[in-house]
């Protein structure tokens, strides 16, 4: 769609500005009017409202939607990917015949250059951070882009200055794939870092979890590649379904394109300062990646061998009389925190963990059989606190000496349970295994917190 002298509406500006830059787009394309509306009051708002105070043409619709800007006399509506699609507005969008978008949507069709998509119910940022680093050490920087769903980098306002031959790096969400599935359109290199239940409370069920973030594969082309983590089940077996027939049952059958299977072992020989093998699987990806588009070998080592950990994932935020304290508040599903635990089993620490939080009714047994084996202590947070140190004392083994259990609700007690219980040689962790709603705004929010906390203690 030309947008020039067009009448848009852009449904769910969020807290956090997830659309600022589909209105930014907008204003440079020319648009008649950019109408902005939210279900939230302009006083929650005031950080994403700041960035677009100076753009013109916009109309504010905010505490609540008008249906008069989703029916007739709109020309589109691009909605935030955090927007359910049984949405009431949405439904009278379409009895309108209103096209309805989103901003990656937008993107990839104006992007001239490859795209490389990754994806994944964990490891997913650390993996398309990697390889954005990889890539830019062997190509130039001003080849490589970065954007997506990882620190909320939108690419779109500046897609114009992207040229056919430079590489962008995105990574992608259920939620942006979902959206994809209207375009039909697939990256031309997919990764795909392994799939567990995650955003059950949006998706209803895994098999429509899994359909959405199969929409990376889906729609390839036969000079397309496909490059899925040979470690992980649900991807090499025949368990995981995407749904009613006749979708292909195999995550390799959907591409026509050529798939790539990659393992740990095949990253044995690079230097790694990121802990656990789940980052050797993440090295592996990077190293496919930058095979497939003839990326010097020696260039791809080097950038994984200064690749330091992102932050909110598995970070070392303070080391004090021996004892390391690693941020990891990104892990917002029980299977991340099961590679949390793994990346220090293996080293043998002595384990102080901290979960807990918004419940996504997720299933939680399993981590909490893995956590009254492995961890010295379990300090519980947040909503699901409760149920998690129930949990916890359930599977602990009978006449234990270790395996304190302690519910504290909030981080800053946990912290300071934390450091009480602590000796020299162990680790403390915060790998909550839920998502942060209730308490923070976002799990950034939980992480540099933690951090603070850790802070005024070292």
């Amino acid at each position: 769609m030309d947008f020039r002298n067009k009448r848009v509406t852009v449904m769910g500006l969020g807290s956090f500005g997830g659309q600022i830059a589909a209105i930014h787009f907008l204003a440079n394309e020319g648009a008649r009017e950019i109408i902005v509306t939210d279900s939230k009051p302009a006083d929650t708002l005031t950080e994403s409202l700041a960035q677009i105070a100076d753009v013109p043409n916009v109309t504010l619709r905010l505490g609540g939607h008008d249906e008069r800007d989703f029916a007739a006399g709109v020309d589109c509506v691009i909605v935030s990917p955090a927007v359910p699609k049984s949405a009431p507005m949405l439904a009278v969008a379409r009895q309108a015949g209103v096209p309805l978008t989103s901003e990656m949507n937008l993107f990839f069709a104006r992007c001239p250059a490859r795209i490389v998509g990754i994806t994944g119910s964990a490891g997913k940022s650390t993996t398309t951070a990697m390889i954005e680093a990889a890539l830019t050490r062997g190509l130039g920087e001003s080849a490589v882009h970065l954007g997506g769903n990882i620190g909320h980098r939108a690419l779109l306002p500046q897609v114009h200055t992207i040229k056919p031959a430079d590489i962008v790096v995105l990574e992608l969400s259920s939620f942006q794939l979902e959206d994809l599935g209207e375009l039909r359109r697939s990256p031309q290199i997919a990764v795909v870092t392994n799939i567990t239940p995650n955003h059950l409370d949006r998706h209803g069920t895994m098999e429509e979890y899994v359909r959405c973030k199969q929409n990376i594969l889906r729609f390839q082309t036969p000079g397309d590649t496909a490059i899925l983590n040979a470690e992980d089940p649900a991807l090499t077996s025949d368990a995981q379904r995407a749904g009613p027939s006749p979708a292909p049952e195999r995550w390799d059958a959907l591409t026509p394109g050529c798939v790539i299977w990659y393992r740990a072992e095949d990253a044995a020989s690079v230097k790694l300062k990121v802990v656990g093998r789940h980052n050797r699987l993440n090295a592996a990806a990077t190293l496919a990646v930058g095979r497939v588009l003839g990326v010097p070998e020696a260039a791809m080592a080097a950038a994984l061998a200064d690749f330091s950990a992102l932050p909110h994932r598995l970070e070392l935020v303070g080391e004090s009389h021996g004892v390391r304290w690693f941020n990891d508040s990104k892990a917002t599903t029980p299977e991340s925190t099961l590679t949390a635990l793994d990346a220090f089993t293996e080293e043998k620490s002595p384990m102080i963990v901290i979960v807990g939080g918004y419940d996504k009714k997720l299933k939680i047994g399993s981590l909490c059989g893995e956590l009254a084996r492995r961890a010295k202590a379990v300090i519980a947070i947040g909503q699901t606190g409760p149920k998690f140190a129930d949990l916890v004392r359930t599977h602990r083994p009978s006449g234990a000496a270790t395996g304190i259990v302690q519910v504290a609700g909030e981080l800053k007690a946990a912290v300071r349970i934390a450091a009480s219980f602590a000796a020299p040689g162990d680790v403390v962790l915060l790998s909550p295994a839920a998502a942060s709603w209730g308490q923070f705004k976002n799990y950034e929010e939980r992480g540099e917190q933690f951090r603070q906390l850790v802070k005024a203690l070292t």
